[in-house]
């Protein structure tokens, strides 16, 4: 489909003067990194790994899910590992585009979900971490999930990719941001039977394979075959253990949770609770496959006499509630869903052992560009913390963001399909009067405290949480008031002011009861 015929479709249902492309963000030119050319042999290498919907309290090493992860464990020993890793906006795409680019989702315009009906996407015209490594001589490659385009079948009815529903191919070019080796798809959640696209190609790769172990096998096979001359920079996205909750049998049968003791605030008889019970033996056998494969990569970085000169990363982009406060999925502020695992190891520079940092998603880009002595794009809203985790300096950040935005309900794209429920909903609330910005919830977390403010469905009503997270660790009995009067929630609200305006958020605080 042309572009004119994309743009008189979204006209039809009365947003086209809002729709110039499929696309979203400040679409500034023009502005990177510096070419240093610092990147040599002796530049080090960097391998970020993260699983989507990998929650913290699912490594083996936390003493809390019955999980084996003994690769994992044995690499937090030698690793820092952040206590206070934050998803500020704990779902897939706002996570992703705020990683690549060190920017609020505000900025990036990327607040949601790429998804049906919705004609949003990372603008091929932001500074991403690919971009960067490229400019700096180092050999990129991307395997696994991206999540950051607009789907295809919202442009077209018959896309010459196959690509159906939610998923997308990221054509080669500027869209890339800088990754040369290109092994990916948008989003598709079909673990056993995963596809990709590759080079120029639009003709889709479907392996049949679980997918871990798929995209790890090929993320082996382009180190063994890389440019040992020149420094390497991969990112590795895998998508279990995000729903659908599946793995591979012979793992789902090592863990039989028949008088298992579930998390403190998953018990109940909620429907979400119940749900929880049935998918927990397959999130823990996909958490344990991720933990095997992540096991490849470290033995493959010592054979090769690399992983010394290897910053390696394993993170992920939010958790999952699993059944605590009857819930399963994340979008929410509780610890299940927003504190992430964290650990980076980098042998001859970084000192294993435990880091307070409140470290949040828009500090990945430029804390890691720091580590790798690279030069910070001037468009980036995150902090450098490579100092403090070198342990050269001390971190003095007070409160990390957290923020949930529901879904917008425009620009709208529905040539070869609808709305998904989610834009759908919000674009009935938009014609009733009632913004999309000024919904879902905003807080701060700091290292004791979770501080939030959450709006309800119809907008009318604004209620403040306040959750001792030291004293009441599953975050079970909460402070709540309509007015912030109680003194923790009077001395974190400057906080929170403080986070709205710097990401733009118009986002009210005043009270709508006395």
């Amino acid at each position: 489909m042309k572009r004119r015929d994309f743009i008189q479709g979204v006209g039809a249902l009365g947003l086209g003067a809002a729709v110039t492309s499929c696309a979203s963000g400040s679409g500034e030119k023009g502005e990177s990194a510096k070419k240093t050319g610092k990147a040599g042999a002796d530049s080090p290498n960097i391998l970020f790994v993260f699983a989507d919907q990998f929650r913290k309290q699912a490594l083996g090493f936390m003493k809390e899910d019955p999980v084996k992860t003994p690769n994992l464990d044995e690499f937090a020993k030698q690793s820092v590992v952040f206590e206070n890793a934050v998803s500020s906006c704990p779902l897939c795409t706002p996570f992703r585009a705020s990683l690549l680019t060190g920017r609020f989702p505000m900025s990036t315009g990327l607040t949601t979900n790429c998804q049906p009906g919705l004609a949003i996407e990372l603008h091929e015209d932001e500074v991403c971490l690919g971009d960067v490594w490229k400019e700096n001589g180092y050999q990129t490659a991307y395997i696994g999930k991206w999540h950051l385009e607009c789907p295809e079948l919202n442009k077209d009815i018959a896309p010459e990719s196959g690509a159906k529903a939610w998923d997308a191919l990221t054509p080669e070019g500027k869209r890339r941001h800088g990754f040369d080796f290109w092994y990916a798809y948008n989003t598709h959640d079909v673990h056993f039977d995963p596809h990709y696209w590759t080079g120029d190609s639009k003709e889709m790769i479907e392996p049949k394979k679980w997918s871990v172990s798929h995209e790890t096998d090929v993320a082996l096979d382009y180190l063994a075959k890389r440019d040992k001359s020149k420094p390497f920079s991969m990112v590795l996205s895998w998508n279990p253990p995000h729903p659908p909750f599946i793995a591979p049998e012979q793992l789902k049968g090592e863990y039989d949770l028949e008088g298992v003791e579930v998390r403190p605030n998953a018990k109940g008889d909620g429907e979400a609770n119940i749900k929880g019970k049935a998918a927990r033996q397959s999130y823990f056998a996909a958490v344990q496959s991720c933990d095997e494969n992540f096991g490849r990569i470290m033995e493959y970085l010592e054979a090769e006499g690399i992983a010394d000169n290897t910053i390696l990363v394993f993170t992920s982009d939010h958790g999952e509630m699993l059944g605590s406060h009857n819930r399963m999925g994340k979008c929410v502020w509780y610890e299940e869903a927003s504190n992430i695992p964290l650990m980076i190891r980098w042998p001859k520079t970084l000192r294993p052992g435990k880091k307070e940092i409140l470290f949040q998603t828009y500090d990945f880009m430029p804390s890691l560009l720091g580590l790798m002595g690279l030069d910070v794009p001037e468009r980036c809203e995150g902090e450098d913390f490579s100092s403090a985790i070198k342990g050269e300096t001390k971190e003095t950040r007070k409160t990390a963001l957290l923020h949930e935005f529901i879904c917008r309900p425009e620009p709208l794209a529905t040539i070869g399909q609808g709305m998904s429920p989610w834009v759908e909903n919000t674009y009935k609330l938009a014609k009733q009067g009632i913004s999309w910005k000024d919904l879902g919830y905003r807080g701060v977390r700091t290292k004791t405290h979770t501080f939030v403010a959450v709006r309800s469905a119809d907008g009318c009503t604004l209620e403040f949480r306040l959750y001792d997270n030291v004293s009441d660790k599953y975050q079970t009995s909460p402070v709540i008031s309509k007015r912030p009067d109680y003194p923790k929630m009077r001395e974190l609200m400057p906080e929170l002011k403080a986070w709205l305006e710097k990401s733009h958020d118009p986002f009210s605080l005043e009270p709508t009861e006395a």
